[in-house]
């Protein structure tokens, strides 16, 4: 159990294994889980009785836990929906929240802690993207990692998923640490496409109708129809039909 001062706008009461811990019960948080060493609470259990931190930057041994440096917890605050990672560097393990792997299809124990798992799941054609994005991070041109691709589920389909994440480095500037968050946004991405697909209909449109006004030659219409209609559809034969029968183009 971690014991918090009465200022302290976080009180909680956990169950701990080796990777993660389970909130019992819970006042300031809206988690059920979180990795074991998001937090202080571990120490409680590795000494057996009340543990008492008198300043957290001060101490060489948490000054870089990720309550201390502060985004990490945050990112699990606001996280609830979301699917919590942590990825040790010095094992190359990842733990994976249970809504993690809920969120692609799978339960709890069809997913192991390595960095595979991850990475196999990353549609192909953005693949290397991400991993791109992840070296920028480590190489500190970016504050934050940032990055939406597709990933595969357990049924074979993919999901569009918004990955966001800090890395913490030692004080020789390697990265031990990183923890983050996946974020369902397929909604979002379906309805970016239709409004996308909306523009291109419109334009399509307008493009027909200026070159009816320009022109009343019903050839060229048709032409400048047929280009516009395959541009939209990105197909390779568009069928245009008349009265007298139809034709393919």
């Amino acid at each position: 159990m971690a014991l918090t001062e009465p200022y302290c706008p976080i009180s909680l009461v956990n169950f701990i294994d080796e990777n993660r811990q389970w909130f019992k019960a819970k006042v300031g948080l809206d988690v059920s889980e979180m990795p074991r060493s998001v937090g202080l609470s571990y120490l409680c259990q590795e000494q057996r009785n009340v543990v008492v931190v008198p300043d957290t930057l001060a101490d060489e041994k948490l000054t870089s836990n990720p309550v201390v440096t502060g985004y990490p917890w945050q990112l699990a605050l606001h996280g609830n929906n979301d699917g919590i990672w942590d990825w040790n560097f010095k094992t190359n393990e990842v733990f994976f929240s249970t809504q993690w792997k809920e969120m692609l299809g799978y339960k709890d124990h069809e997913v192991s802690n390595c960095w595979h798992e991850w990475t196999k799941r990353i549609h192909p054609d953005e693949r290397d993207s991400v991993l791109q994005a992840f070296q920028h991070h480590f190489a500190k041109k970016t504050p934050f990692y940032v990055c939406e691709y597709r990933v595969q589920c357990q049924d074979g389909s993919y999901k569009w998923i918004l990955d966001r994440g800090q890395a913490l480095w030692d004080a020789l500037g390697d990265v031990v640490r990183m923890v983050g968050s996946y974020t369902d946004i397929t909604d979002r991405k379906r309805a970016d496409e239709e409004l996308k697909l909306q523009n291109m209909r419109s334009q399509l449109f307008a493009e027909i109708t200026l070159k009816i006004r320009e022109s009343l030659q019903i050839n060229e219409i048709l032409k400048t129809s047929v280009t516009e209609v395959q541009k939209l559809l990105q197909a390779d034969h568009v069928l245009k039909k008349s009265e007298v029968g139809s034709t393919v183009l």
